[in-house]
């Protein structure tokens, strides 16, 4: 039940945001353009580009208990949306072409689908 305490609260405190984003004029902030620009959805045809489903990670190493997996992770361009947009930045993981060479995160994955970073 709300008590007439909680209601004066939760007005006192809806009229303190209204004036802070009208007084520090936050709203053109907030919903103003992304730099770069912004994409309509209706712009893009929808699954124009075929899903690209990754091969199975191969092991690094395996004891008794664990499974081990040496995850690089690096950033590059890729087409994802339809080939007349830009190229789009993402971050990947996968296998690591030099495991022994470059610093790399590790995974440790139990059996029965437990996962642990170590």
């Amino acid at each position: 039940m709300t008590t007439r305490r909680s209601f004066l609260k939760l007005t006192a405190l809806a009229g303190t945001g209204t004036y802070l984003t009208r007084k520090l004029d936050l709203w053109p902030r907030v919903f103003g353009q992304v730099p770069g620009g912004t994409l309509s959805p209706t712009d893009i045809p929808k699954f124009a580009m075929p899903l690209f489903i990754p091969p199975a990670m191969p092991l690094s190493g395996r004891d008794s208990a664990t499974d081990y997996y040496t995850i690089a992770v690096r950033q590059f361009e890729q087409q994802i949306l339809p080939p007349r947009h830009r190229r789009t930045t993402i971050w990947v993981t996968g296998r690591s072409p030099m495991a022994a060479a470059s610093v790399v995160p590790r995974a440790r994955l139990k059996r029965g689908r437990n996962g642990r970073r170590g």
